[in-house]
């Protein structure tokens, strides 16, 4: 109806000034009025275009300003994590050497005990927030070289060994026949993640069992499985547990610490080497991890081997 009065308004003043003669409608004066009504929509349209076109330009200047103070933080973040070390490593090292001494008695051991696992929560800490900074701005790099894979798989025990005993676990550890005496990988974050994953393992298990096996599938596939049967996680801790800071509840920061990180600087690592990592839980009765990890052979294999954590010590049978 308005575009029909229009319409008869142009035709009505087309008539006044003698241009048609008739006082019907005529399609020069539907003709006149489409010309304005497209002129009309096109001054809009160009008026709306100019508007979007400047939020877009303030909110791209706003996002790249945002994404710079998020580099400035999590810079400065990482070069407090860097000067926290020395001292830090200095703390621990007095740690072990009183762990060690006979002499101390009962009182004094538990009360060394508790400043070793903060002070393990604190060193986790620390090495969290440099390689989470490194995987969030892309500078984080694998190093790939020859890993003696047993050799790795040993260390990564002898470093747990006092952080287990503080929980009494029984700890096994069994590498199949089939896997390669050397491999071609990341030493230092296959590390890092398996001292993550196993660390949980020990953390949530009291005086209980976990048991890691390590496999090679015909894919050039490494799997290395970590299971115990601590608290476990349900449905919803599972589908979250690798998002940074997430803990399967908030009790479980206050009882075990931690920030929720390791998981996810794991998961991370671990898609930086085109592998998966998977969890298998139910509340109460442990979990599962497993690693997939794709990687090189660079020598024949060797016999099966079996690692077993005994006394704070891995053997190799």
């Amino acid at each position: 109806p308005f575009s029909l009065s229009i319409t008869a308004g142009i035709n009505d003043t087309l008539h006044t000034l003698t241009i048609i003669t008739t006082f019907f409608m005529s399609e020069f004066a539907t003709f006149v009025f489409s010309i304005c009504q497209a002129f009309f929509i096109s001054i809009r349209f160009n008026e709306t275009f100019r508007q979007k076109r400047l939020l877009s330009k303030n909110l791209k200047n706003n996002l790249e300003e945002l994404k710079q103070s998020n580099l400035v933080k999590d810079q400065f973040v990482s070069n407090m994590s860097h000067e926290m070390r020395t001292p830090l490593n200095s703390i621990v090292g007095h740690i072990d050497v009183l762990m060690k001494d006979k002499t101390v008695n009962g009182d004094q051991r538990a009360s060394i005990e508790r400043i070793a696992k903060s002070s393990d929560n604190m060193t986790t800490l620390v090495n969290d927030i440099p390689d989470y900074t490194e995987l969030q701005t892309g500078d984080f790099k694998l190093q790939k070289k020859e890993v003696e894979i047993r050799k790795l798989v040993k260390e990564t025990f002898d470093s747990l060994s006092v952080k287990n005993s503080f929980q009494g676990n029984s700890i096994d550890c069994l590498v199949d026949s089939h896997v390669p005496e050397i491999l071609h990988l990341d030493e230092l974050r296959l590390k890092q993640v398996l001292t993550n994953i196993v660390g949980n393992a020990i953390k949530f298990t009291k005086q209980g069992r976990v048991d890691v096996s390590v496999n090679f599938q015909n894919d050039n596939l490494l799997r290395m499985i970590v299971k115990d049967n601590g608290i476990g996680l349900d449905e919803t801790a599972k589908k979250e547990i690798f998002n940074r800071f997430t803990q399967a509840d908030s009790s479980i920061r206050r009882k075990y610490g931690g920030i929720g990180l390791g998981l996810t600087i794991s998961k991370k690592i671990i898609e930086q080497m085109e592998g998966e990592i998977l969890v298998e839980s139910e509340l109460s009765k442990g979990a599962t991890f497993t690693l997939v990890i794709p990687c090189g052979i660079d020598v024949p294999r060797k016999s099966e081997r079996k690692a077993k954590i005994k006394d704070d010590q891995l053997e190799c049978e």
